[in-house]
C-alpha cells in the first residue's frame, strides 16, 4: 500500500510547502519527480531480487528504506533536505508497485484472481485519494512535516507487521507439475493419442512419483512452521545470473501484449497524476481560493470512482471470464479478461471534463465528479489489462510489471517538468 500512497503523500501541500520555501510550486514537484526517477531506475533491480531470492527481503528492505526516508522528511528544515528524503523513500517505492500482481499470481488460481486483481489496482491507484483527503487536513490543521511524523509510525508497525505476517509467497514447485505439462503438450501434438488415456496416466505417474521424486524436492513440498516462514531469504528461486534476470523486464517488450500491458496503463496513470500535479496550483487561488484541506476533499470524487471501479470488476470479472467460457464450449481464453476494458474511454471523458470546468472556473464540485470520473475510466481499463497479462502470460508477469512501473514513473518524471508551468 505503501507504494499507492507516498507518490501523493505532499500533493495537497505543495502550495503549502512551495511558500514556506520560498520557491514555485514546479520547483516542489520536481521533488517527488526525483523520487519517481529513483523508483524507475531500482525497478528492473528488484525485479531480479525477487525473482533470485524471493519476494519477502525484497518487500522488508524497502519498508526499510521508506521508514528511514520518513524520518529524514520529518526533519526536513529545507528544499535540498526534503529532496534527499524523497530520493532515499524512492528506494522504497518500486517493491509495492511492482510485486503486488505475481504475488496474486502465485497465491491464486485463475478464477479466484479477479477481485484480488480488482484489490490490488485499487490500492495502487485509488487509495492515494483517500490519502490526499487525510493529508489535506493534517496539513492544513498541524502542518505538513506531521504528514511524516504520522507516516512514520505507520511504517514501522507495517515493517513489524509484514515481518511476522507475512511469508515468502515464491515456490519452488516439485517435479510432478513438470509431468503435467510434458503430458498437455503430448495431448495437444499427438493426434492419435487418446486424451482421456493420457490424462490418466498422467495421474497415475504422479502418485507414484513420490518414490522417485529426489529427498530434497519432497522436502520443499512439505508445510513449513510458523518460525520457518519467518526467515527473510529461503532459497534460490532460479538459476539465471543477476544480469540476465535484471534485463528481463526490458526484454518483455519484444511481446506485443506484454507492450500493450505497459503502455495502456502508464500513460492513463500518468495523465491521473499530472491531474494531481495541479489541484493545488489550480484551486488555491481565484475563483477558489481553497485551502491544503480543501485541495484533499477534491480527491473524495476520484475515491468514489475508483472505489465504484474496484467493485464492479470485483463482482463481475471472474463471473464475465466463466459466461463467456460457457458461450465458448467450455473453452476458456485469456482474452475474455479484455471484454470490459472499452470501458477505459470513459478516461478521456472525465479528462476533457475536468479541463473545462476547472479552466472555466465552474463548480468545484463538478470538477471533483469529472477527476473521479477519470479514475473510474483508468480502473476499468487497467483491471482487465492486469487480469490477463496473468492469465495469458503468468511466466512474463514480473516482468511486465516491474516494467510496466518503470515506464509510468518515467513518464511521470518527465510530465512534472512542464505540467505545472
Amino acid at each position: 500500500m505503501y507504494g499507492g500512497t507516498v507518490g501523493p503523500l505532499l500533493n495537497t501541500g505543495l502550495f503549502v510547502i512551495a511558500r514556506e520555501f520560498n520557491v514555485t510550486v514546479a520547483d516542489v514537484v520536481i521533488i517527488s519527480a526525483y523520487q519517481l526517477l529513483i523508483v524507475a531506475l531500482t525497478g528492473p533491480i528488484i525485479s531480479a531480487i525477487g525473482r533470485k531470492w524471493g519476494k519477502r527481503p525484497c518487500l522488508l528492505i524497502s519498508c526499510l528504506f521508506s521508514l528511514i526516508g520518513s524520518i529524514v522528511d520529518s526533519t526536513s528544515k529545507d528544499l535540498k533536505t526534503l529532496l534527499t528524503a524523497r530520493a532515499i523513500q524512492g528506494f522504497g517505492v518500486a517493491a509495492y508497485e511492482s510485486l503486488l500482481f505475481p504475488i496474486i499470481g502465485d497465491l491464486f488460481f485463475v478464477h479466484q484472481r479477479g477481485p484480488y486483481t480488482a484489490m490490488g489496482n485499487f490500492v495502487l491507484a485509488g487509495v492515494a485519494n483517500l490519502c490526499g483527503i487525510v493529508t489535506g487536513s493534517i496539513t492544513n490543521n498541524m502542518g505538513w512535516k506531521y504528514l511524516f511524523h504520522i507516516l512514520v509510525a505507520l511504517e514501522a508497525a507495517q515493517f513489524l507487521l509484514q515481518f511476522l505476517f507475512v511469508p515468502e509467497t515464491s515456490y519452488n514447485r516439485a517435479a510432478p507439475s513438470s509431468v503435467i505439462q510434458t503430458l498437455a503438450v503430448e495431448i495437444h501434438d499427438g493426434g492419435g493419442i487418446d486424451p482421456e488415456k493420457n490424462i490418466n496416466r498422467s495421474l497415475v505417474e504422479v502418485e507414484g512419483s513420490s518414490q522417485t521424486t529426489p529427498q530434497h524436492t519432497r522436502a520443499s513440498t512439505l508445510k513449513k512452521t510458523y518460525w520457518q516462514e519467518l526467515a527473510i531469504f529461503t532459497e534460490t528461486y532460479s538459476d539465471e545470473n543477476m544480469l540476465q534476470l535484471v534485463l528481463a523486464p526490458f526484454a518483455v517488450c519484444l511481446n506485443l501484449a506484454a507492450m500493450w500491458f505497459v503502455i495502456l496503463p502508464g500513460v492513463f496513470i500518468a495523465l491521473y497524476v499530472a491531474i494531481a500535479y495541479d489541484l493545488p496550483q489550480l484551486f488555491s487561488v481565484p475563483p477558489y481560493n481553497l485551502s491544503a484541506q480543501g485541495i484533499g476533499y477534491l480527491s473524495l470524487g476520484s475515491f468514489v470512482g475508483g472505489i465504484l471501479a474496484a467493485v464492479i470488476m470485483a463482482l463481475l470479472n471472474d463471473p464475465l471470464i466463466r459466461w463467456a467460457t460457457r458461450k465458448s464450449n467450455g473453452i476458456y481464453e485469456p482474452e475474455y479478461r479484455l471484454i470490459p476494458v472499452f470501458l477505459g474511454f470513459i478516461t478521456g471523458a472525465g479528462l476533457m471534463g475536468f479541463d473545462f470546468v476547472s479552466q472555466n472556473g465552474g463548480s468545484v464540485y463538478l470538477a471533483a465528479t469529472m477527476y473521479g470520473l477519470t479514475l473510474f475510466g483508468i480502473m476499468m481499463a487497467i483491471i482487465p489489462a492486469a487480469g490477463y497479462m496473468l492469465d495469458a502470460y503468468p511466466n512474463l508477469t514480473h516482468e511486465a510489471a516491474i516494467i510496466n512501473m518503470t515506464f509510468k514513473n518515467l513518464l511521470i518524471y518527465g510530465f512534472s517538468y512542464f505540467v505545472n508551468n
